[in-house]
């Protein structure tokens, strides 16, 4: 691990022509690998207080030494001292605060599917600490947007600032080219609907960042049964079923122009009268050209149980539900 880091924010079926999925032997270039440590304090969110990061190429390794020093308290200061995150010393625990010292081998790297090795072992002054030493290790796969908590452990010392706990959590992540990090994306996404006897579609238009993750919803659309005979007893049943798709883009423009993708969607549908309701997600991680033109199938509900309006399910396995995207990069 080559340096530390002043604190950061914490925080179906797919048809291409002519791109291609990316597949699992298709890495990123590198991985951008932070171990990060945070605190809690009282009554209060949890913030970052400083980060050791490296960029790691697949199938190689990293490793970080992390120092938690406890300050003197301060009488200017509410909550007396406070907390300093630093990489020195490497020799061995200093003061009551925990020296993680920590490891991680980039097994895949992929959009939002990065598979890593991790190791850590957490070390302390046994002469100024009153917590214990501990280790773990294992095989994660991180998204971008879901840090990995791999220790956490009591700020007991009197002068830690009103923090009530530590931990270290572990982040990943493509690496930005400065070129590209401050570019932005349109998406043109239609929901385009099939059934027996109608075809009608929706049209979203929307924006975002380098790597944003940007959430849509269609609404709810509703479409009426024919030709299925339902119970008139012990209660009527609804012949109406509501249905909304919703879901969100990601996309990250690569150094030769072409449009890392990450599109999600879910499905959702129920009876007006609500004896049932089921939800089908699909999802999918491509590599396209600027403008060119993806569409995902949604699945339909699976019949929950056989015995029960099978004809319904039936009939609503035959409406065609999709959404097709257009990227194009905003200059």
């Amino acid at each position: 691990m080559s340096r530390l880091s002043p604190p950061i924010p914490v925080a179906m079926l797919l048809v291409l022509a002519p791109g291609h999925v990316v597949s699992q032997e298709e890495p990123v270039s590198k991985t951008e690998i932070q171990f990060l440590v945070v605190g809690t304090r009282s009554g209060a969110q949890t913030i970052p207080l400083g980060a050791a990061a490296d960029h790691v190429a697949e199938g190689t390794s990293t490793k970080a030494d992390i120092q938690v020093r406890f300050t003197d308290a301060s009488a200017s200061r509410a909550c007396g001292g406070g907390i300093m995150v630093t990489a020195l010393p490497p020799d061995g625990p200093h003061g009551p605060g925990p020296l993680w010292r920590a490891k991680a081998y980039v097994r895949h790297a992929g959009m939002d599917n990065i598979t890593i090795d991790y190791e850590w072992k957490r070390q302390v002054d046994s002469a100024a600490a009153t917590l214990a030493d501990g280790e773990d290790k294992g095989t994660v796969v991180v998204k971008e947007i879901w840090p990995v908590l791999l220790d956490a452990v009591p700020a007991s010392e009197a002068s830690n600032g009103c923090f009530r706990n530590l931990a270290l959590i572990l982040v990943a992540k493509p690496p930005e080219d400065p070129a590209t990090r401050e570019r932005r994306i349109a998406y043109d996404v239609w929901l385009v609907v099939d059934g027996p006897g109608r075809h009608w579609s929706r049209r979203l238009q929307l924006i975002g960042r380098q790597s944003e993750t940007v959430g849509f919803d269609y609404g709810v659309f509703r479409s009426r049964l024919t030709g299925v005979a339902l119970s008139k007893s012990p209660y009527p049943q609804s012949d109406i079923v509501e249905t909304t798709v919703t879901g969100s883009v990601r996309g990250r423009i690569q150094g030769d122009g072409s449009i890392d993708l990450r599109l999600a969607a879910s499905r959702a549908a129920h009876p007006t009268d609500g004896r049932w309701s089921k939800i089908e997600h699909g999802e999918k991680v491509v590599r396209a050209a600027a403008g060119e033109t993806l569409r995902l199938e949604l699945p339909p509900p699976a019949a929950w149980d056989a015995a029960r309006d099978p004809e319904t399910f039936k009939t609503l396995a035959q409406e065609r539900v999709a959404l097709v995207l257009t990227p194009t990069p905003v200059d």
